[in-house]
């Protein structure tokens, strides 16, 4: 006891409590009296050390302690708050908690676009990806709803509340053997056997872009003729068949060749991409069709059918239409890798289009225009000698209405109602073309038509003319 006066160690009862917890926890061997005694001196010393010590922790656990119970109890009157608050009060609580978390990732997301700012990422394709999704999905379901609009075109160019004003474009050498409008109607693609590509911008009835037979580092002569062409539903890419055994795939925005595909042992007679997709078919005077990938820039398959020269493709849905010189239909199921044979007729059967995701037309050498069902293996309804006895050189179609047009040689253009209902094609009209038309396309609010008219035909020069190569557009206003 007195060593512990000497040191300022007054007894008191935090000492002895901590005596106490000393005591509980480290409990000694049973010694002799004298031994105590002897060592006194040592244990009272160690004892105030320990007490020092002892005193710290106890001091830091009490305050632990003395929290946990703090926080018990917060926690016990938010909750006795809540069971007490009225109905009106927990939702006004709640809705405050919600503008709160709101602020809060408000605040988040600033922090974030400023970070992506900073660091030059653009988010702008991630939003036109978006619209672009958007877009598409809309596209299906308004192509999806069949207009009928045949009759309201004859009945006010009859009445003479609608012109007709025929434009000409002039660029390619040789005739025009195929074109291509884009979705949005301001723009025509077209290609021709001077083995040119020209863009052309409707709107200034002038060329946006030319390309004259430059393949970059896949160099080939110009006179390689160009006899198809088609565009994807987007407006990215545009693809070209020809003489050269070859499809090509283009950007569509500058015409800048991107990939050349071969495979193909004969003429490109005809290229299609599938409806709202990158997959594209080619055929040609091989009598194959063959399945390509524009956006992985990859072959996927071929396929086998027809007997002889596969003249025309377009795809209908899904699948994909062809015709040829066999006289014969093939309704292709690409996916399934399965096929539907419809018999044609006596004529090889030079030009296809599909009218809706059931029906399609098509021309034939004897001149006859034929509407066909994909569940009917015979045309439903054709009309013979439909351009007197002149072949039928192209056909055209509003998608998902029931105006045609068909082209020939014999300075007219045919237009006629097609009508599911009745399953027949009726004659409406024509107007005046000349030279042999090659190519023929119909914006799809059926306010204009455009065609491919020149002096020869673009499989061969069976049939020439001395028509000078133009495009013609035939504005209805």
């Amino acid at each position: 006891m007195l060593r512990n006066k000497r040191r300022g160690g007054t007894p008191g009862p935090h000492n002895s409590k901590t005596k106490k917890h000393i005591k509980n926890n480290r409990v000694p061997d049973p010694v002799p009296n004298e031994e105590i005694e002897d060592d006194e001196e040592e244990i009272l010393s160690d004892e105030v050390d320990g007490i020092a010590d002892e005193r710290r922790v106890g001091d830091l656990e009490f305050e632990d302690e003395e929290g946990e119970r703090n926080n018990d109890l917060e926690e016990d009157d938010d909750e006795d708050e809540e069971d007490l608050e009225t109905a009106d009060q927990k939702r006004f609580r709640l809705a405050k908690e919600l503008i709160q978390k709101a602020q809060d990732y408000k605040v988040q997301k600033e922090e974030e676009d400023e970070f992506f700012l900073n660091d030059g990422v653009q988010r702008d394709e991630q939003f036109d990806a978006v619209t672009r999704a958007l877009q598409l999905d809309h596209k299906k379901k308004t192509e999806g709803i069949f207009t009928p609009i045949a009759d309201a075109i004859k009945e006010n160019l009859e009445a003479k509340s609608y012109n007709v004003e025929i434009h000409t474009l002039k660029g390619h050498k040789k005739c025009a053997t195929a074109i291509e409008l884009d979705s949005t109607g301001k723009f025509l693609f077209s290609v021709s056997k001077d083995g040119s590509l020209i863009k052309w911008d409707l709107a200034a009835e002038k060329k946006a872009i030319l390309n004259e037979g430059s393949y970059g580092k896949d160099t080939r002569p110009v006179t390689k003729e160009l006899l198809c062409a088609a565009l994807s539903f987007d407006d990215r890419y545009l693809i070209t068949g020809g003489a050269d055994k070859t499809v090509r795939l283009w950007d569509a925005r500058d015409l800048k060749l991107i990939d050349t595909f071969k495979g193909h042992k004969d003429n490109v007679l005809g290229v299609k991409f599938k409806s709202y997709s990158h997959e594209f078919c080619s055929a040609g005077a091989d009598r194959v069709l063959k399945l390509w990938d524009a956006s992985e820039r990859a072959y996927l398959d071929t396929f086998y059918g027809h007997q002889s020269n596969i003249n025309a493709i377009d795809s209908i849905g899904e699948n994909f239409v062809t015709c040829g010189f066999d006289r014969q239909v093939i309704y292709w199921k690409t996916a399934e890798g399965s096929q539907l044979l419809f018999k044609g007729g006596d004529y090889s059967l030079d030009s296809i289009r599909s009218v809706n995701p059931r029906n399609f037309v098509t021309g034939s050498q004897d001149g006859s225009i034929s509407l066909w069902a994909v569940n009917n293996i015979k045309p439903l309804h054709s009309i013979k000698h439909a351009h007197g006895d002149c072949w039928m050189t192209a056909v055209g179609t509003a998608f998902n209405t029931d105006f045609i047009a068909s082209g020939s040689y014999n300075n007219a253009l045919n237009f006629y109602k097609c009508s599911e209902k009745d399953r027949e094609i009726t004659k409406l009209f024509e107007l005046p073309s000349t030279g042999i038309v090659n190519d023929i396309k119909i914006s799809a609010k059926a306010d204009f038509v455009v065609t491919a008219e020149g002096d020869e035909h673009r499989l061969g020069r069976w049939i020439t003319s001395k028509a000078k190569n133009r495009i013609k557009i035939y504005k209805i206003k």
